[in-house]
C-alpha cells in the first residue's frame, strides 16, 4: 500500500486516501495474514484452507475455529498420552485386523451408556459377595437358536443367534442387556457358556444318581 509521505501536504493527499479506502475494503474481502499474527477472532472456511506449519498453530486458539481445515504433525512413537479419544460419528482401528495376538489378549467390552472401552477381570481380586449363581438349567434349555436377518441389514445375509427377550422371559436376565431406558438390548453372549456350564452341572449330578442307582441294584 502507498505511504503519505512525513513532509507531504495533507491537503494534496486526496489521492492517497482514496488508495487507503480501496486497499482497507479489498484487504476485509480477500487479505490474508500468517497463522502467527492470529490470536483471536472468528474465520470462516475460505479463509483457513489449510494451515500446514505446525509452529504456527499454538498461536491460534482453537476456540475461534469454527470451520475449515488444521494439520499438524503427529507424533508416532510408543508415548502414552493421557485423556481420553471420543468420537460421534464412529471410532475404527483398521491395523486391528491384521494384527494379531499370541499372548496376554483380553476381550474388549463397550459400556452402553458411556461408551467406555474397556476390559472385564475375572480374578477374585477384583470381586465381593462371591457365592455359587442360582441358574436354573430348563430355563436355559428353553433357549431356542433362531436363523434371522438384521433389519439395518449391517452384514448382509442371514445370522443366527438368540433372541434377546426370549432370554427375559425365562428369567435369565444375567444374559440381557439393556439400553439406558430399560429396554432389551442385546445378550451377554460370552455368559451364556457359564448358563451351559449350569446345565452340564445338573446332567452331570443327574448321571452321578442314576449311576449310583443302578450300582445299587445290581449288589
Amino acid at each position: 500500500m502507498d505511504t503519505v509521505p512525513g513532509t507531504a501536504d495533507l491537503r494534496d493527499s486526496y489521492d492517497e486516501h482514496n488508495k487507503t479506502r480501496d486497499y482497507i475494503a479489498d484487504h476485509q474481502t480477500s487479505g490474508t495474514h500468517p497463522a502467527s499474527a492470529i490470536n483471536s477472532g472468528v474465520f470462516a472456511e475460505a479463509r483457513i484452507p489449510a494451515i500446514t506449519d505446525p509452529a504456527k498453530i499454538p498461536d491460534l486458539p482453537a476456540s475461534k475455529i469454527n470451520s475449515g481445515t488444521i494439520t499438524r504433525g503427529v507424533d508416532t512413537s510408543d508415548a502414552v498420552i493421557g485423556g481420553y479419544v471420543r468420537a460421534t460419528s464412529g471410532l475404527r482401528c483398521t491395523p486391528a485386523y491384521s494384527e494379531i495376538l499370541t499372548t496376554d489378549y483380553r476381550a474388549l467390552y463397550v459400556q452402553g451408556t458411556t461408551g467406555n472401552i474397556g476390559h472385564v477381570p475375572s480374578s477374585r481380586r477384583f470381586k465381593r459377595h462371591v457365592r455359587p449363581a442360582a441358574i436354573d438349567p430348563a430355563a436355559v434349555l428353553a433357549l431356542e437358536p433362531k436363523s434371522f436377518e438384521y433389519i439395518a441389514k449391517l452384514g448382509g445375509g442371514a445370522d443366527v443367534g438368540l433372541i434377546a427377550e426370549e432370554a427375559a422371559d425365562v428369567g435369565l436376565e444375567f444374559l440381557v442387556s439393556r439400553d439406558e431406558d430399560g429396554n432389551v438390548s442385546s445378550l451377554h453372549y460370552e455368559r451364556l457358556s457359564v448358563a451351559l456350564l449350569a446345565v452340564v452341572r445338573d446332567l452331570s449330578a443327574r448321571l452321578d444318581d442314576l449311576t449310583a442307582k443302578i450300582e445299587g441294584r445290581d449288589r
